[in-house]
């Protein structure tokens, strides 16, 4: 499983399901609102953060 995979198609179904509640006239605030999303507003990147307290356990051998 390629978790960096799954989180884009969870972002791309997010965004089409945010997008379509998001209908503006005007062009200038529909260009808004994409430069937003595009920049990810809704979805920052996830933190990648150690656990110094975790235990080791097993190996998979």
């Amino acid at each position: 499983m390629d978790v960096f995979a799954l989180r884009q198609a969870l972002v791309d179904d997010f965004r089409h399901y945010a997008e379509s509640f998001l209908t503006s006239r005007d062009e200038r605030i529909r260009e808004h609102v994409k430069r937003e999303l595009d920049a990810g507003l809704l979805w920052p990147d996830p933190p990648l953060q150690l656990n110094p307290a975790f235990e080791r356990g097993a190996t998979i051998d």
